[in-house]
């Protein structure tokens, strides 16, 4: 029996095949394509003395998907990049980089601040985000008595 001959897969088949493996080798959500799973834009954060920078790649992305919180001393930038329609037609698979699908970045910032001293902007494919340290550390004395 010549299983060359004998077998054969059928186009479908063979493209679920291909993105099969693909899930497998590809370590990281890139192939969330294919699932619902997460990926991480990437992210550089930098400050000097009066600012806190971080600049996240989100290209594709609307603005209108994007999302910040702050809770605290973190800042959270979730959103979503929808999937590109072509990938959705029945096509052979060649190479899949580009996340698709929620994503969500946690930065902790290095001080408090308030929403007002934080200012986003997006432009050629960077969210760029611009936070305002506060300008003087107040702290409040409180006195504690130590009973005996």
């Amino acid at each position: 029996m010549n299983y060359d001959e004998d077998f054969e897969l059928s186009q479908d088949l063979k493209n679920e095949f291909s993105r099969a493996i693909l899930e497998i080798l590809i370590p990281n959500p890139v192939n969330s394509l294919f699932s619902n799973s997460t990926w991480l834009p990437p992210t550089d954060v930098w400050e000097n003395e009066n600012e806190i920078f971080i600049q996240i790649e989100v290209a594709g992305v609307s603005q209108d998907d994007i999302k910040l919180i702050l809770e605290d001393k973190r800042l959270i930038v979730s959103g979503i990049r929808k999937e590109n329609v072509a990938n959705n037609l029945k096509t052979k698979v060649h190479q899949i980089e580009i996340g698709y699908g929620y994503f969500e970045r946690a930065i902790e910032l290095s001080v408090r601040v308030n929403k007002q001293q934080i200012n986003a902007n997006y432009k050629n494919g960077f969210l760029e985000i611009t936070i305002l340290k506060p300008k003087s550390k107040s702290y409040k004395e409180i006195e504690i008595i130590v009973e005996k």
